[in-house]
């Protein structure tokens, strides 16, 4: 008797320690996908990016309910649409980055500076007057970006934000 309560004592303690172990091992794999994912997407950043396509839903312009509409700029509307060329970003490796616009002609005519870092799928983009953050994805050579954002500067961020990006160099130089 005491034999068999010792083989049943052991399976059952082996049971609860595999139980435990594989319960466990999910959360060490998301921690470790997670670590892999920012390390994989802070290495990826580094370069000149261009703008593919912009779309912002805009929700109560300027607090005045229902005056909700969509902005959206796609591949090819840049210059035909908006005469101007599509922004490019250019991050650094040591994690400052600027966003230079221009003009048909190629001058420019605005240019936005500051530091970004990645944290898990998080991009964080620090300028002196704003941060901006959003969810990215890479895939297939683009970039995806998904925030909120005050595109209506109506003091809410409270307007779906999403753009796409292509690398364009490996470098940051014109």
């Amino acid at each position: 008797m005491n034999r068999n309560f010792n083989i049943r004592f052991c399976t059952i303690l082996f049971s609860v320690l595999l139980l435990t172990a594989c319960q466990n091992a999910p959360d060490n794999v998301d921690e470790d996908t997670a670590s892999d994912t920012q390390s994989s997407l802070a290495g990826i950043l580094p370069g000149t990016w261009e703008n593919v396509s912009l779309k912002v839903n805009v929700y109560s312009a300027d607090n005045v309910p229902d005056s909700s509409y969509v902005f959206r700029i796609n591949d090819g509307d840049w210059e035909s649409l908006f005469t101007v060329l599509p922004p490019r970003t250019y991050f650094e490796s040591n994690n400052k980055y600027r966003i230079e616009y221009r003009d048909r002609r190629d001058s420019i005519i605005s240019v936005s500076r500051g530091i970004w870092n990645v944290m898990g799928d998080t991009l964080m983009m620090i300028e002196e007057d704003q941060t901006i953050q959003g969810k990215i994805k890479y895939d297939k050579g683009l970039l995806y970006y998904i925030g909120l954002r005050d595109w209506d500067e109506d003091g809410q961020e409270d307007d779906a934000y999403q753009e796409v990006k292509r690398r364009v160099s490996i470098g940051t130089e014109k």
